[in-house]
C-alpha cells in the first residue's frame, strides 16, 4: 500500500467510503464470486449500482481516486475509476493502475468508467498493445470495444494485426476480448466490416486453436447480423 501525506479532508472521505462499504457489504455475494474464481485482497461484495450511488457524493478528484485504488479493495478500486477525473488522467497514470489488475471485472469498469473518457483514450489503447502482459492486451482491446468509433484507418489495422497474432491463445479472457473488439471495430461501416472480414478469412486457415474458434464463430455472426458485406 502506498503512503499519502496526511489531508483531513481526504482522509474523512476514505474513512466514510469504508463504513459505507461495510455497511453495504453482502458477504453472499462475495463467496460466490470467490467461487468463480474472482479472488480479490479484499471483497464486501457490493453491487455496482450501490458503488454507483456512493461514488455521486463524492466530487471528482484524483488524489482521492489514488487513495482509494491504493486500498487494493475490490469496491475502493472500483469507486476510484468512479471518482478519478477522466479529463486529467493520463496513460501513464493507467498504465500503473493496470500493473494492480488481477480481475476481468476491474479491466471492464476502468475501461468503461474512467480510461474511455480521457482525452487520450486512443492512445492508451496502441500503446497496450505494445505491451508483453495479457492485461495490457485484454484492456487495450477492452478499450476498444468502447473508443470504436475513434479509431482511425492505422488503429485498426493494428488491433487487426495483434488480434490475429494472438488469436491462438490459450487465455480465454483475451481472446474473448479480441472478438467483441472486432466486432465493436465492424459495426463502424462497411468499410470497417470489409477489413474484419479479410482477418477473419486469414485466421480460418490457422491451427483450430479454442481461441481462433471462438472469434472466427462470434466476428461471424456479428458480420451477419450487420448485412454489410
Amino acid at each position: 500500500m502506498k503512503y499519502y501525506l496526511a489531508n483531513p479532508v481526504l482522509d474523512e472521505q476514505v474513512a466514510d467510503v469504508r463504513r459505507r462499504i461495510r455497511l453495504a457489504q453482502n458477504g453472499v455475494v462475495a463467496e460466490h464470486m470467490a467461487a468463480r474464481g474472482a479472488t480479490y485482497r479484499q471483497n464486501y461484495g457490493v453491487a455496482i449500482p450501490t458503488l454507483r450511488e456512493l461514488a455521486r457524493r463524492y466530487p471528482k478528484n484524483r488524489d482521492l481516486a489514488q487513495r482509494l485504488w491504493s486500498l487494493g479493495i475490490r469496491e475502493t478500486m472500483i469507486l476510484a475509476t468512479l471518482v478519478a477525473p477522466a479529463d486529467t488522467f493520463t496513460p501513464d497514470d493507467a498504465r500503473q493502475w493496470i500493473a494492480d489488475f488481477n480481475q476481468v471485472e476491474l479491466v471492464e469498469q476502468a475501461c468503461m468508467n474512467l480510461f474511455a473518457h480521457m482525452p487520450q483514450a486512443r492512445e492508451l489503447c496502441v500503446q497496450l498493445l505494445a505491451a508483453p502482459d495479457d492485461w495490457s492486451r485484454v484492456t487495450a482491446f477492452t478499450l476498444a470495444v468502447r473508443t470504436a468509433s475513434r479509431l482511425d484507418d492505422a488503429d485498426v489495422g493494428l488491433l487487426l494485426a495483434r488480434g490475429t497474432e494472438w488469436a491462438g491463445t490459450d487465455n480465454f479472457l483475451l481472446y474473448k476480448a479480441i472478438a467483441l473488439a472486432w466486432a465493436a471495430i465492424a459495426r463502424q461501416g462497411r468499410a470497417a466490416a470489409v477489413q474484419v472480414q479479410a482477418a477473419v478469412g486469414s485466421l480460418a486457415h490457422t491451427a483450430a486453436t479454442s481461441g481462433v474458434r471462438y472469434i472466427v464463430h462470434e466476428v461471424t455472426e456479428e458480420l451477419s447480423f450487420l448485412d454489410f458485406l
